[in-house]
C-alpha cells in the first residue's frame, strides 16, 4: 500500500526554549489509487 499525504496548515504555536518549538499540524493522508 502507498499513503499520499498531504500537508494542510502548519502553524508556530509556543518557543519553550532556544531549540523547543511548539507547533500545531494538519495532516491529511489517504491511501494512493493507483
Amino acid at each position: 500500500r502507498q499513503w499520499q499525504v498531504q500537508l494542510e496548515h502548519l502553524e508556530r504555536v509556543k518557543w519553550y526554549a532556544p531549540h523547543i518549538r511548539h507547533l500545531v499540524a494538519d495532516i491529511k493522508c489517504s491511501l494512493a489509487l493507483c
